[in-house]
Parts: structure tokens; sequence; C-alpha cells
């Protein structure tokens, strides 16, 4: 419970965090944590990690896998136009570089509770229990992560382990989800997949790469110290065309990936 953000918690239920309505509901779910602990809920996890180098725009991992990334196209406020492919060292610099992977989602402990809840026409129950299932997954991957930069990588390993500022992200390097501003394409999910089989990890994805369990996360591990996170935006038609140019797809497929 140390690592959960109620932020998004209290957003989900449309419920001003200062407010009493937000103690009541904080401790309900508390309650129901405690709960679902001792009913066995809990969650799988896995990390992979690879040499990675950046051609342009598109990221070469493990020599057999490229993730392409997306520029922004309007400059941000202090005037950058980023890529993902920026914090990896590029191939004709000759450094080695490492990219990494992580999927994250609930048991089947976990997805038998929510069940439990909707079979039982109990739609308060329901709902907390899949709003909370979707905090621990992410205080678990936010856990895992810091593992990774610590011990597996080792790349930040003396950094304060106040959950505050891990929840705050005072950490070096990110970990961009598949789906998220700085990584829109849903597609990306398979070139994960290719390299680290999610299913082992208990996620099954359908065509259009949407994860079951709904409560999981993927994504990429980036050490660079001056990473951070960002939002594409809108991808014009330039950019559009060199994409689908480079994912060696049609503008309707790629239609399909970036609404």
């Amino acid at each position: 419970a140390g690592l959960i953000n109620w932020i998004p918690f209290f957003a989900a239920w449309h419920v001003k965090q200062e407010s009493d309505e937000a103690d009541k509901l904080k401790k309900e779910a508390l309650s129901e944590l405690d709960k679902m602990e001792k009913s066995g809920c809990g969650v799988n996890a896995e990390f992979g990690l690879w040499t990675a180098y950046s051609q342009g725009d598109d990221i070469a991992v493990n020599d057999e896998i490229v993730i392409p990334t997306l520029r922004q196209q309007r400059k941000s406020v202090n005037g950058e136009q980023l890529s993902l492919s920026d914090y990896i060292a590029p191939k004709e610099s000759g450094v080695e570089d490492y990219i990494g992977t992580f999927a994250v989602t609930v048991d089947k402990i976990m997805v038998e509770c929510i069940g439990d809840a909707k079979s039982e026409d109990d739609d308060y129950l329901m709902i907390l229990r899949q709003i909370l299932s979707d905090r621990i997954v992410e205080a678990a991957t936010e856990l895992l992560h810091r593992q990774v930069r610590q011990q597996y990588w080792g790349y930040s390993d003396k950094e304060d382990d106040n959950p505050d500022n891990l929840l705050r992200q005072y950490y070096e390097g990110i970990r961009p989800a598949v789906g998220y501003p700085s990584l829109p394409d849903q597609s990306v999910i398979f070139e994960i997949d290719k390299l680290m089989p999610l299913k082992d990890v208990g996620i099954a994805l359908t065509e259009n790469g949407a994860m079951s369990p709904a409560s999981s996360t993927c994504g990429l591990i980036i050490s660079h110290p001056d990473s951070h996170y960002f939002m594409v935006g809108t991808v014009e038609a330039d950019q559009r065309a060199d994409y689908a140019c480079r994912r060696k797809i049609d503008a309707t497929e790629l239609d399909k990936w970036l609404r």
C-alpha cells in the first residue's frame, strides 16, 4: 500500500483528494486491500535487458527487433522535439547501450476476486476491486523499476528509497508504457512480445494489442540520465508517411494504431 499512488484512484471515482468522501473511500479501499491480500491476491512481473542502439528514430534491440518511435513535431516549452530514440546511443557512436522491457499483471486469484464481485451483482465492490487492481499493478511496476535500476541493471544504486520520492519519480530513467503519450503506437507491444513472450507472465494479447487481464502494463525501461516523459502529440502527414514506411505498413493499417 505504501507505493500506491492514490491520486489516480480518487480521479477514477471523480472524488477530490482532500475531502471527507476521499478519506472514507481510502479507508474502505485499505480494508479491501487487506482482504484481497489475505485471499492470496498478487501480481506477476517480468523484465528483460537487451543490447540496443538507435538508428534515426528507430531503436534496434538485441540485433533482431526494431522498435519504431515517433518524434514531437511541435517544440516543447523548452524548445525540444524529442523521440525516445534520442535516449539510446546511435549505432555509429560505437557505445554499447541497453534497453529494458517490462510487463506486470494481476494473477489469477485477483482476476477471480473481481469476477466473484461481478457474479454477486455487487457493482460497487467489483469497481472498487478493479480500480484497486489497476493501482496495485502500477505500484508493483514502480517496485520492479526500482529493483531493475538498483540491482539487476544497477545503473542507479544510490537512490533515496523514500516512497514519496518514488511516486514523484525522483530517480534516473523512465519506463514509458505502450500506448502512453511518448510511445503511442499500440502495435509496439507485439515487438516486445517477440523479445519477452507476455504469455509467460500471464498476459494474453488481442489482435488489436489489448492486454488481458485488463489490469496489466507493458513497456520499455530507459536509463539515460537526461530522459524524461513527454507527449508526442499530433503526428502530422510527413511523419505519418515516414513512420508507415519504417513500419512497412500502409496508411489504413497505420490509422488503426495511430488514431
